[in-house]
């Protein structure tokens, strides 16, 4: 009797960038946030500072590529800075941000986008 054999090879996957305690916060931010304006605000403060410290690994020509996104992330900081409820909507809703919770889709979308970055360029946001 013949016996069959899987042989099963483990990919080495090489960083090239770690975010180390900034990507730990970014995960905090997810896992035990809840939905409310208050924890987008600071889980959008925390994607900053891994893109500030992309920002300061990366090369410039790399920075270059992803550097809108990080622009766009500042600017929905500032978005949802407004004190102002209707206000704030209103240019939610401009951004094509307009469901139950604009707030929460507005973050999501710009995980989404970081999260592919990550991928893309070999980053590892840790846990």
């Amino acid at each position: 009797m013949t016996s069959l054999r899987q042989t099963w090879r483990v990919i080495d996957v090489k960083w090239k960038y770690d975010l180390k305690s900034f990507g730990k916060e970014l995960r905090q931010c997810i896992n035990e946030g809840s939905e409310d304006l208050e924890s987008c605000r600071k889980t959008l403060r925390s994607l900053e500072n891994c893109y500030k410290l992309i920002k300061s690994k990366m090369s410039e020509d790399d920075w270059e590529e992803i550097s809108e996104e990080y622009r766009t992330v500042r600017q929905h900081i500032d978005i949802l800075s407004i004190e102002d409820e209707s206000e704030r909507e209103d240019r939610l809703m401009d951004e094509n941000f307009d469901g139950y919770n604009p707030a929460l889709e507005c973050v999501n979308d710009d995980l989404r986008i970081f999260y592919n970055i990550c991928d893309d360029y070999s980053i590892w946001v840790g846990v």
